[in-house]
Protein backbone atom coordinates (compact mmCIF):
# COMPACT_ATOMS: atom_id res chain seq x y z
CA UNK A 1 0.00 0.00 0.00
CA UNK A 2 1.50 3.67 -0.93
CA UNK A 3 2.16 6.15 1.66
CA UNK A 4 -1.20 8.27 0.38
CA UNK A 5 -3.22 5.45 0.70
CA UNK A 6 -2.41 4.75 4.02
CA UNK A 7 -2.93 8.23 4.98
CA UNK A 8 -6.18 8.60 3.27
CA UNK A 9 -7.19 5.34 5.18
CA UNK A 10 -5.75 6.66 8.57
CA UNK A 11 -7.80 10.37 7.39
CA UNK A 12 -10.92 7.97 7.36
CA UNK A 13 -10.66 6.28 10.53
CA UNK A 14 -9.67 9.49 12.31
CA UNK A 15 -12.98 10.60 10.56
CA UNK A 16 -15.36 7.89 12.00
CA UNK A 17 -13.86 7.94 15.61
CA UNK A 18 -14.35 11.33 15.82
CA UNK A 19 -17.79 11.10 14.66
CA UNK A 20 -18.74 8.68 16.96
CA UNK A 21 -21.26 9.99 19.61
CA UNK A 22 -19.31 11.11 23.22
CA UNK A 23 -16.09 11.84 21.16
CA UNK A 24 -14.38 14.66 21.67
CA UNK A 25 -10.92 16.24 20.82
CA UNK A 26 -8.16 15.23 23.84
CA UNK A 27 -11.22 13.12 25.81
CA UNK A 28 -12.09 9.57 25.82
CA UNK A 29 -15.10 8.03 27.11
CA UNK A 30 -14.86 5.51 30.46
CA UNK A 31 -17.22 3.28 31.89
CA UNK A 32 -17.90 2.76 35.82
CA UNK A 33 -19.41 -0.31 36.04
CA UNK A 34 -21.36 0.49 39.35
CA UNK A 35 -22.45 3.15 40.71
CA UNK A 36 -24.60 3.75 44.07
CA UNK A 37 -26.12 6.56 45.49
CA UNK A 38 -26.27 4.98 49.13
CA UNK A 39 -28.24 2.02 49.79
CA UNK A 40 -28.47 -1.14 51.88
CA UNK A 41 -27.29 -4.84 50.87
CA UNK A 42 -27.08 -8.16 51.70
CA UNK A 43 -26.03 -9.74 55.29
CA UNK A 44 -26.54 -5.66 56.69
CA UNK A 45 -24.39 -3.78 54.69
CA UNK A 46 -25.10 -0.27 52.84
CA UNK A 47 -23.13 0.91 49.91
CA UNK A 48 -22.03 4.13 48.57
CA UNK A 49 -19.68 5.14 45.69
CA UNK A 50 -16.69 7.52 44.84
CA UNK A 51 -15.38 8.28 41.87
CA UNK A 52 -11.79 10.09 41.57
CA UNK A 53 -10.42 11.81 38.67
CA UNK A 54 -6.45 12.48 38.08
CA UNK A 55 -5.05 14.71 35.58
CA UNK A 56 -1.51 13.19 35.42
CA UNK A 57 0.51 15.88 32.05
CA UNK A 58 -1.02 19.03 30.85
CA UNK A 59 -1.79 22.42 32.26
CA UNK A 60 -5.82 22.94 31.16
CA UNK A 61 -8.43 22.62 33.38
CA UNK A 62 -10.10 19.73 34.39
CA UNK A 63 -13.24 19.17 33.03
CA UNK A 64 -15.30 16.04 32.96
CA UNK A 65 -19.09 15.24 31.43
CA UNK A 66 -21.48 12.36 32.19
CA UNK A 67 -22.23 10.47 28.54
CA UNK A 68 -24.30 7.84 29.31
CA UNK A 69 -25.90 6.11 32.25
CA UNK A 70 -27.65 2.85 32.33
CA UNK A 71 -30.26 1.07 34.88
CA UNK A 72 -32.26 -1.94 35.53
CA UNK A 73 -35.31 0.19 33.92
CA UNK A 74 -33.43 1.38 30.88
CA UNK A 75 -31.18 4.59 30.43
CA UNK A 76 -30.08 6.93 28.33
CA UNK A 77 -27.42 8.67 26.25
CA UNK A 78 -27.01 12.49 27.64
CA UNK A 79 -27.28 15.12 25.84
CA UNK A 80 -23.46 17.59 25.72
CA UNK A 81 -25.48 20.28 26.88
CA UNK A 82 -27.86 18.83 29.53
CA UNK A 83 -25.61 16.58 30.87
CA UNK A 84 -23.81 16.92 34.29
CA UNK A 85 -20.34 18.44 34.18
CA UNK A 86 -17.60 18.66 37.08
CA UNK A 87 -15.13 21.06 36.53
CA UNK A 88 -11.77 22.29 38.34
CA UNK A 89 -9.73 25.02 37.11
CA UNK A 90 -6.92 24.79 39.83
CA UNK A 91 -6.84 21.38 40.78
CA UNK A 92 -5.35 18.24 39.79
CA UNK A 93 -8.28 16.41 40.91
CA UNK A 94 -11.88 15.61 41.13
CA UNK A 95 -13.68 13.64 43.91
CA UNK A 96 -17.35 12.78 42.67
CA UNK A 97 -20.27 10.70 44.59
CA UNK A 98 -22.83 8.32 43.64
CA UNK A 99 -25.36 11.26 44.28
CA UNK A 100 -22.76 13.60 41.63
CA UNK A 101 -22.51 11.09 39.04
CA UNK A 102 -26.68 10.07 39.20
CA UNK A 103 -27.97 13.09 39.35
CA UNK A 104 -31.20 13.74 37.62
CA UNK A 105 -31.69 9.73 37.95
CA UNK A 106 -33.97 8.06 40.12
CA UNK A 107 -32.70 4.96 40.24
CA UNK A 108 -30.08 4.08 43.42
CA UNK A 109 -28.03 1.70 41.26
CA UNK A 110 -26.60 1.95 37.73
CA UNK A 111 -23.59 2.29 35.38
CA UNK A 112 -22.13 5.45 34.17
CA UNK A 113 -19.72 6.63 30.62
CA UNK A 114 -18.25 9.39 31.77
CA UNK A 115 -15.93 11.66 29.28
CA UNK A 116 -12.72 12.59 30.76
CA UNK A 117 -9.44 13.84 29.50
CA UNK A 118 -7.53 11.45 27.27
CA UNK A 119 -4.33 11.55 30.04
CA UNK A 120 -6.31 11.54 32.96
CA UNK A 121 -6.94 8.66 35.28
CA UNK A 122 -10.00 7.36 36.55
CA UNK A 123 -10.29 5.00 39.45
CA UNK A 124 -13.70 3.98 41.44
CA UNK A 125 -14.62 2.60 45.30
CA UNK A 126 -17.93 1.05 46.52
CA UNK A 127 -17.52 0.87 49.96
CA UNK A 128 -19.72 -0.81 52.98
CA UNK A 129 -20.38 2.56 54.95
CA UNK A 130 -22.61 1.26 57.65
CA UNK A 131 -24.18 3.97 56.53
CA UNK A 132 -21.98 6.65 58.11
CA UNK A 133 -21.11 9.65 56.08
CA UNK A 134 -17.95 10.81 54.49
CA UNK A 135 -14.45 11.43 56.55
CA UNK A 136 -14.05 13.14 58.58
CA UNK A 137 -17.75 13.94 59.72
CA UNK A 138 -18.59 17.42 61.73
CA UNK A 139 -14.81 19.10 61.50
CA UNK A 140 -15.82 22.58 59.50
CA UNK A 141 -12.32 23.07 58.95
CA UNK A 142 -12.23 19.74 56.30
CA UNK A 143 -14.47 18.80 53.49
CA UNK A 144 -15.06 15.30 53.38
CA UNK A 145 -13.23 13.60 51.00
CA UNK A 146 -13.91 9.91 51.63
CA UNK A 147 -16.01 6.66 52.17
CA UNK A 148 -15.56 5.12 55.57
CA UNK A 149 -15.60 1.09 55.67
CA UNK A 150 -14.38 -2.18 53.66
CA UNK A 151 -14.69 -1.69 50.13
CA UNK A 152 -13.57 -2.70 46.37
CA UNK A 153 -11.54 -0.13 43.82
CA UNK A 154 -10.99 -0.42 40.41
CA UNK A 155 -10.02 1.64 37.33
CA UNK A 156 -13.02 2.66 34.94
CA UNK A 157 -13.27 0.38 32.13
CA UNK A 158 -12.86 1.42 28.50
CA UNK A 159 -12.86 -1.69 26.18
CA UNK A 160 -16.21 -3.37 25.87
CA UNK A 161 -16.86 -7.31 25.70
CA UNK A 162 -17.97 -8.81 22.32
CA UNK A 163 -18.60 -12.58 21.91
CA UNK A 164 -18.43 -15.10 24.64
CA UNK A 165 -16.49 -13.95 27.59
CA UNK A 166 -15.25 -15.85 31.04
CA UNK A 167 -15.53 -14.25 35.10
CA UNK A 168 -12.04 -15.99 35.95
CA UNK A 169 -12.78 -15.75 39.59
CA UNK A 170 -15.51 -17.14 41.19
CA UNK A 171 -16.13 -18.29 44.81
CA UNK A 172 -19.59 -20.38 46.11
CA UNK A 173 -20.57 -21.95 48.72
CA UNK A 174 -22.74 -22.61 52.09
CA UNK A 175 -23.39 -18.76 52.85
CA UNK A 176 -19.49 -18.27 53.17
CA UNK A 177 -19.52 -16.58 50.24
CA UNK A 178 -22.22 -14.60 48.13
CA UNK A 179 -21.55 -13.50 44.55
CA UNK A 180 -23.33 -10.60 42.47
CA UNK A 181 -22.62 -10.60 38.82
CA UNK A 182 -23.06 -7.32 37.05
CA UNK A 183 -24.06 -6.60 32.93
CA UNK A 184 -24.25 -3.74 30.96
CA UNK A 185 -25.62 -2.86 28.21
CA UNK A 186 -23.91 0.57 26.72
CA UNK A 187 -26.14 0.97 23.64
CA UNK A 188 -29.85 1.90 22.53
CA UNK A 189 -30.86 -1.63 21.42
CA UNK A 190 -32.14 -4.15 23.82
CA UNK A 191 -28.97 -6.86 24.32
CA UNK A 192 -29.62 -10.25 25.54
CA UNK A 193 -26.89 -12.29 27.71
CA UNK A 194 -27.38 -16.12 29.43
CA UNK A 195 -24.85 -16.25 32.42
CA UNK A 196 -23.84 -20.24 33.16
CA UNK A 197 -20.66 -21.40 35.72
CA UNK A 198 -18.44 -23.93 35.33
CA UNK A 199 -16.75 -25.48 38.70
CA UNK A 200 -13.46 -25.84 38.51
CA UNK A 201 -13.39 -29.90 39.56
CA UNK A 202 -15.74 -32.25 38.91
CA UNK A 203 -16.62 -36.27 40.61
CA UNK A 204 -17.60 -38.95 38.24
CA UNK A 205 -20.26 -36.49 36.20
CA UNK A 206 -20.43 -32.27 36.07
CA UNK A 207 -21.80 -30.39 38.36
CA UNK A 208 -24.42 -28.10 37.77
CA UNK A 209 -25.13 -24.58 38.46
CA UNK A 210 -27.56 -23.00 39.39
CA UNK A 211 -29.07 -19.71 41.18
CA UNK A 212 -30.67 -19.95 43.98
CA UNK A 213 -33.65 -18.45 42.85
CA UNK A 214 -34.46 -20.37 40.11
CA UNK A 215 -34.29 -24.31 40.97
CA UNK A 216 -32.60 -26.87 38.84
CA UNK A 217 -31.86 -24.27 36.65
CA UNK A 218 -28.02 -24.40 34.88
CA UNK A 219 -28.07 -21.27 33.26
CA UNK A 220 -29.93 -17.66 33.52
CA UNK A 221 -30.89 -15.69 30.82
CA UNK A 222 -31.48 -11.90 31.29
CA UNK A 223 -32.86 -9.19 28.33
CA UNK A 224 -31.00 -5.91 29.14
CA UNK A 225 -32.91 -2.73 27.85
CA UNK A 226 -31.36 -0.43 25.94
CA UNK A 227 -28.93 1.31 27.63
CA UNK A 228 -30.11 -1.44 30.54
CA UNK A 229 -27.78 -2.12 33.65
CA UNK A 230 -28.56 -5.55 35.78
CA UNK A 231 -26.90 -6.94 38.77
CA UNK A 232 -27.59 -10.44 39.62
CA UNK A 233 -27.48 -10.77 43.32
CA UNK A 234 -26.43 -13.18 45.82
CA UNK A 235 -26.50 -16.42 43.03
CA UNK A 236 -26.38 -19.80 44.78
CA UNK A 237 -24.83 -23.17 43.21
CA UNK A 238 -25.93 -26.05 43.87
CA UNK A 239 -22.96 -28.40 44.32
CA UNK A 240 -23.44 -32.32 43.00
CA UNK A 241 -20.09 -34.04 43.96
CA UNK A 242 -20.22 -37.87 43.90
CA UNK A 243 -16.96 -37.63 46.02
CA UNK A 244 -18.10 -35.46 49.07
CA UNK A 245 -16.25 -34.33 52.18
CA UNK A 246 -14.44 -36.00 53.97
CA UNK A 247 -13.65 -38.64 51.70
CA UNK A 248 -12.44 -36.03 49.06
CA UNK A 249 -11.34 -33.54 51.35
CA UNK A 250 -10.97 -30.73 48.91
CA UNK A 251 -15.00 -30.58 48.09
CA UNK A 252 -16.31 -28.59 51.32
CA UNK A 253 -19.09 -27.19 49.40
CA UNK A 254 -17.24 -24.02 49.03
CA UNK A 255 -16.00 -24.22 45.32
CA UNK A 256 -14.18 -22.25 43.19
CA UNK A 257 -16.09 -21.25 40.23
CA UNK A 258 -15.75 -19.68 36.72
CA UNK A 259 -18.23 -17.47 35.09
CA UNK A 260 -19.40 -18.18 31.39
CA UNK A 261 -21.50 -14.93 29.97
CA UNK A 262 -22.53 -15.69 26.68
CA UNK A 263 -24.31 -12.98 24.46
CA UNK A 264 -27.14 -14.10 21.76
CA UNK A 265 -25.49 -11.49 19.46
CA UNK A 266 -21.80 -11.68 18.65
CA UNK A 267 -21.60 -8.02 17.07
CA UNK A 268 -22.86 -6.47 20.37
CA UNK A 269 -20.57 -4.59 22.99
CA UNK A 270 -21.46 -4.48 26.91
CA UNK A 271 -19.33 -5.07 30.26
CA UNK A 272 -19.67 -7.69 32.44
CA UNK A 273 -18.64 -8.06 35.78
CA UNK A 274 -18.35 -9.90 39.36
CA UNK A 275 -18.52 -9.02 42.77
CA UNK A 276 -17.37 -11.69 45.24
CA UNK A 277 -18.15 -11.22 48.71
CA UNK A 278 -17.17 -12.88 51.71
CA UNK A 279 -20.13 -12.60 53.65
CA UNK A 280 -19.15 -12.71 57.41
CA UNK A 281 -17.51 -9.48 57.01
CA UNK A 282 -19.55 -8.15 54.05
CA UNK A 283 -15.47 -7.89 51.94
CA UNK A 284 -16.06 -7.09 48.13
CA UNK A 285 -13.86 -7.96 45.29
CA UNK A 286 -14.07 -6.84 41.82
CA UNK A 287 -13.35 -9.16 39.20
CA UNK A 288 -13.68 -8.10 35.47
CA UNK A 289 -15.03 -10.43 32.43
CA UNK A 290 -12.23 -11.01 29.81
CA UNK A 291 -13.14 -12.20 26.30
CA UNK A 292 -12.84 -16.07 25.93
CA UNK A 293 -14.51 -19.36 26.45
CA UNK A 294 -14.72 -21.96 28.56
CA UNK A 295 -14.92 -25.91 27.53
CA UNK A 296 -18.77 -27.05 28.89
CA UNK A 297 -17.61 -29.31 31.53
CA UNK A 298 -13.87 -28.67 33.88
CA UNK A 299 -12.36 -31.38 35.31
CA UNK A 300 -10.18 -30.94 38.35
CA UNK A 301 -7.24 -31.10 37.44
Amino acid sequence: MSIRRVAKVLAAVLVTVGSQPGAMAGNREVIIPVVTRGASGSSGSFWASEVRVLRLRGGEPLAVRRAWVATAAGGQRDQSATAPEWRSDTGFMLILTGEDLLAGVTASHAAVGLTVPTEAEVWWRNADTGGQGRLPEGDPAFRPCCLPGAGQLGPALSTPLVGPSVIPWMTSGNGVFRVNVGLVNPSAAPLVITVAAAYLFSGQAPLEWAPGYQTDTERVTVTLPPWGWRQLNNLLFNARPDCAFPACPWLTKVAPVAGRIVPAANDRPYFAFASVLFTPRNDPEFVVAVPGQLPPTLQWP
